[in-house]
């Protein structure tokens, strides 16, 4: 481990783990000193989890006299700094991608701009031909071509039309016929009346009985009743800590008191051990409440039904000798009887105002 490790606290890590950390004064950092991750100023980071006098911060200070030697720091591995992360560099790697950006926004502009555009010397420039001119030789007579006359032409003549004769129509006599005589209709002769036929009775229809067919006779099966399979009850313990407010100020020889509810988050009834782990100078005096029972640090065990709750006081009293901004610090922490893993822990702090 490097000088720079030794000096950096062990319980010191980032809001996703123990694993890393940050190694300057931020406020992503955790102190894991406790089984709930807790929030740090960055004053506090600067003064004693990074500068090496992490041994006299009281949080840790109450951490080893809560749990001792069961709850070692987290094996965290040699936590690597690239260049980017330190301030300086930072701040010279965004203006170097900054300015990229422009450099790239201000082409596209240029190249959009002048699009389409071709200048006059992109296009080829033909050259003319020089004109070619007949000299003749000094002294010498040039003789004008003698045109030839045109052809002289021969009058055609047109053929004349040859008259065509008019038809000649001949009238027809169409001859008028006799006018004929109607031919009158023969008389009907009426159809003789009907005799009626005699009726005969109809032979009356033997009908033979249907055969009688029995009906097979079906058994049936009985009904299959199927036995459900019982699945077990898995119960989860969980346990929470509610407060109303985890700091407050006070002038000095006076108390102040934090209401606490601790509930059962398990759906069946849990007995809740609750501990407390004051990190307050000397002349301090801070009390865990019980049933209106002063229980000192603890611990106590509270019998919770399900889904049910208890609501337990703290109280710090501060001397009437403290200086101002003098600060004391507790942790109230509740473990459940039946699952070591349910268990929930919450700081409190009371500062002196002037």
């Amino acid at each position: 481990m490097s000088t720079s490790e030794e000096r950096v606290c062990p319980y010191l890590g980032a809001m996703n783990g123990p694993d890393t950390y940050w190694p300057q004064p931020s406020p992503a950092n955790r102190c894991y000193a406790f089984p709930a991750p807790t929030p740090i100023t960055e004053d506090e980071q600067e003064r004693l989890c990074l500068s090496g006098e992490f041994s006299r911060c009281p949080r840790l200070q109450a951490a080893q006299m809560a749990y001792g030697q069961r709850y070692p720091a987290p094996a965290r591995p040699q936590a690597r700094i690239w260049p980017w992360q330190t301030r300086p560099m930072a701040v010279v790697v965004g203006g170097l991608i900054t300015m990229g950006i422009l450099l790239v926004c201000a082409w596209a502009l240029v190249a959009y701009q002048t699009r389409g555009f071709r200048p006059a010397s992109a296009f080829a420039t033909s050259t003319p031909l020089p004109a070619l001119t007949a000299t003749a030789p000094v002294g010498t007579p040039v003789s004008s071509p003698t045109m030839p006359a045109p052809p002289t032409d021969t009058p055609t003549t047109i053929p004349t039309d040859t008259p065509v004769p008019s038809p000649t129509f001949t009238a027809v006599i169409i001859p008028t016929l006799p006018a004929e005589t109607p031919t009158p209709w023969p008389t009907p002769t009426p159809f003789p009346t009907p005799v009626p036929r005699p009726t005969s009775t109809p032979r009356p229809t033997f009908t033979r009985p249907p055969t009688f067919t029995p009906r097979p006779t079906y058994t049936a099966s009985p009904t299959r009743t199927v036995t459900p399979t019982r699945t077990p009850t898995v119960v989860q313990y969980a346990v929470q800590l509610i407060a109303s407010a985890t700091s407050a100020q006070v002038q000095a020889g006076q108390t102040a008191t934090f209401n606490v509810t601790v509930r059962n988050m398990a759906t069946v009834p849990d007995n809740v051990v609750l501990q407390l782990f004051p990190a307050v100078m000397s002349g301090w005096s801070v009390r865990l409440i019980v049933d209106g029972a002063d229980k000192g640090a603890g611990p106590v065990t509270i019998a919770l039904a399900a889904s049910g709750t208890k609501t337990v006081s703290v109280t710090f009293t501060v001397p009437a000798d403290a200086a101002v901004g003098s600060a004391g610090e507790a942790y109230l922490s509740a473990t459940s009887q039946s699952s070591a893993t349910a268990q929930a822990s919450l700081s409190l702090t009371v500062s002196v105002k002037e």
